[in-house]
């Protein structure tokens, strides 16, 4: 699991293709489309190495909003012109709200973890504190 703070970037043309070429042939069952969504996540190859069924929780570059799970649902994919950087898909649940970054460090501190370094990107590798931010969502 890591923790991100939000980058707007928009894909180009290529970065479509290689998106709709790759989600056609990794196609999962069907289901009610309402319910997840997903997007374009785009970082630099040497930031962090992400993988398929990864999770991100994102951040506003403000520290105001922390943002639902969203998981990696694809490879990386080389982004053409831009030097090092690679882009995934992400699913994130569409019924879920963004919470509150103070409301969210309360939370987290009533369940014992008084620092859970929600103003800096960093890979949480404790299993406690994991749990506690999918608790955030009641997942």
């Amino acid at each position: 699991m890591f923790l991100r703070h939000t980058v707007d970037y928009t894909p180009g043309p290529t970065e479509q293709h290689t998106w709709a070429t790759q989600a056609r042939r990794h196609r999962g069952p069907a289901g009610p489309a309402a319910k997840y969504h997903l997007e374009w996540f785009h970082h630099n190859k040497s930031d962090t190495r992400l993988e398929r069924g990864d999770v991100l929780i994102f951040v506003t570059a403000d520290n105001e909003w922390i943002y639902p799970p969203a998981v990696v649902d694809s490879e990386a994919i080389a982004i053409l012109h831009a030097r090092g950087a690679v882009g995934h898909l992400l699913r994130s649940r569409a019924d879920l709200s963004p919470i509150p970054v103070p409301e969210a460090e309360q939370t987290l501190a009533d369940l014992g973890h008084p620092n859970p370094r929600l103003l800096a990107d960093h890979r949480i590798a404790s299993p406690c504190l994991r749990t506690a931010l999918l608790q955030l969502w009641n997942l």
